[in-house]
């Protein structure tokens, strides 16, 4: 995947249905300094993370914050979620999604 390519990034994440979290994409991407190179966006530990390639004060300070924020926003629907464990992934998730949810073993 090429991810210095915003859309491709966001089409990955739709495809493992985790479109919720587009808007912190975005907001990574139209703040990355010309000089600072993102080698892999993914989710992990129910949170989105970023990994780049330049020194930015600023950029490690939003890249830390947009982690946290995903923490606490659905990664389905953007709306606020929690800390779920789907049949042993760790997600998160608002009520609605958590609840709708035909996995075998979910927890919060």
């Amino acid at each position: 995947m090429d991810f210095s390519n915003r859309e491709e990034v966001k089409s990955w994440f739709e495809e493992i249905d985790n479109k919720g979290w587009w808007t912190l994409i975005d907001i990574i991407y139209d703040n990355k300094p010309a000089h600072v190179e993102i080698r892999e966006v993914w989710s992990k530990y129910a949170g989105l993370r970023v990994s780049y390639h330049g020194e930015d004060e600023a950029f490690e300070e939003l890249v830390n914050s947009i982690e946290v924020v995903s923490q606490k926003m659905c990664e389905i629907c953007g709306q606020s979620g929690s800390h779920s464990y789907i049949d042993g992934w760790e997600t998160t998730l608002c009520d609605q999604h958590f609840e709708s949810s035909d996995a075998k073993n979910k927890s919060r």
